[in-house]
């Protein structure tokens, strides 16, 4: 098989093979084939003909200043929103201080949002004693709702919903900066499904690393911030997904539904564990909790109530974990796993799904030819019929806009550095998870399919399409 492979790249591009040949190469060939096995080794022979490079995908963000020594709030430059009466959005920010971080937010917002998606602004102030009691003074049209008397999170946020004039209410932390284009993705995720009752975003920190992407919870309540502190433009980060909760710093849910559940249970005063709690009451009213990696939204975490949790508000996170348990235990027993076990179904609750690994030579190029066509209708078909999809391609290229929209329909596409040296270990570790394995090309199914065997115990069908 190797062999043959080898051949059929050397008689199909002879003079290219021939200018790349120095006995340098020809060491390294043996060296590398010895270390590697053939596979491995034909694949890297076709990115060196062909001149491949498969490179390190990275997100890229924007931040906004966050310091400066102004003494008087109108030496901020004045944002003005546009006016509207019939928003489809309401976005809810909480505040209590730190009026540079809610300055940043709006900023960002501001600029970030584009002008296809209504919205409106609330600042939900919960008796902040600094600049922002005057925020009105220099952010022009938004409405600010302040409190009597110090909330507290969840009773400050449910108090400020009651002025919502949106069909969806969209929570966000004061100590944020959304991205480009962070808005609409969320709005065209919850507009797609009525059985969707709440979304949320990608959380980053401000050193460009990986906050969040979706939540996990375990038997114990405890959870994980999935993907935390990695590299956010890794595959596994970017697909669309059900998740067992979002969190409140980026979070939109339905009105309809907010207004069901009575907003934030107020049990969990002052704050902690009520973003997990409302994502398990959506599911329990039948809706899904998505995460949406397009919406992008920076994070700096810990600024309002820092990060030690023996003292402050920090320290309810513990104690509200276990009001979270006692809440739940019947749902957490039943449906979710012990901590750290079956990462690759709790990521993404497809604990009762049936998976499906697509192995073809690219993502469907659909509106480029037949066969692309016909795959793309067979991908959207096993969607249909509720499978869990991942997509290896072969090229290990992110194909604009063909692998964005596989992960916008809620498929997971390996690409980049990373998984061109390390599919076979992918499989090593996921192999047990994979129901069906589907290849198109018999190029692809020489290629993959002594590694398939040995790894999963899928079953295997070959679609010769000509």
């Amino acid at each position: 098989m190797f062999i043959s492979r080898l051949f059929s790249i050397i008689f199909n591009h002879p003079i290219v093979f021939l200018l790349k040949l120095s006995p340098k190469r020809v060491f390294r060939f043996f060296k590398f084939l010895h270390s590697n096995g053939p596979i491995s080794t034909a694949q890297s022979i076709k990115l060196l003909v062909f001149d491949k490079k498969i490179p390190d995908y990275n997100l890229n963000i924007k931040l906004l200043n966050l310091y400066n020594d102004f003494i008087n709030i109108k030496d901020y430059e004045p944002i003005v929103f546009q006016t509207t009466n019939n928003p489809l959005v309401s976005i809810i920010i909480p505040v209590f201080n730190h009026f540079n971080y809610t300055y940043n937010c709006l900023k960002s917002i501001h600029n970030n949002s584009g002008n296809k998606i209504c919205y409106e602004i609330i600042i939900a102030n919960d008796c902040s004693n600094d600049f922002t009691k005057d925020i009105s003074t220099v952010i022009k049209n938004i409405s600010v709702v302040t409190t009597l008397t110090n909330q507290g999170f969840i009773k400050n946020c449910n108090n400020a919903a009651k002025t919502v004039k949106g069909k969806y209410i969209l929570l966000l932390n004061n100590d944020t900066q959304v991205q480009e284009n962070w808005l609409l993705p969320l709005v065209e995720l919850i507009e797609k499904n009525d059985t969707i009752g709440a979304v949320g975003s990608k959380l980053i920190f401000e050193n460009g690393k990986l906050q969040e992407a979706g939540g996990i919870l375990w038997q114990d309540a405890s959870a994980w911030n999935y993907g935390y502190n990695n590299n956010p433009a890794l595959p596994e980060y970017n697909y669309v997904k059900e998740v067992d909760y979002i969190s409140g710093a980026s979070l939109m849910i339905r009105k309809s539904v907010w207004d069901k559940l009575g907003g934030f249970d107020e049990n969990f005063t002052p704050a902690y564990c009520e973003d997990s709690d409302i994502c398990f009451s959506i599911r329990k009213l039948g809706y899904k909790v998505m995460f949406q990696p397009s919406s992008v939204v920076v994070h700096f975490e810990g600024v309002t109530n820092g990060k030690d949790i023996i003292l402050g508000q920090k320290q309810y996170q513990n104690l509200n974990t276990k009001k979270l348990y006692k809440k739940w235990k019947n749902v957490l027993i039943k449906n979710h796993y012990q901590n750290a076990e079956n990462v690759f179904f709790a990521r993404d609750r497809s604990k009762n799904k049936k998976t499906i690994l697509i192995i073809d030579k690219s993502v469907p190029k659909f509106d480029k030819d037949k066969k692309s066509k016909t795959i793309f209708q067979y991908l959207n078909l096993f969607l249909l019929f509720g499978f869990n999809i991942k997509f290896i391609d072969d090229s290990f290229l992110k194909h604009h806009p063909y692998t964005s929209i596989l992960e916008q329909l809620g498929i997971e596409v390996l690409y980049g550095n990373y998984y061109f040296h390390n599919w076979k270990y992918w499989l090593k570790e996921n192999g047990f998870a994979i129901d069906f394995t589907f290849y198109f090309r018999s190029e692809i199914f020489n290629t993959y399919i002594d590694e398939v065997k040995k790894n999963t115990v899928s079953k295997i069908f070959y679609l010769n399409m000509v």
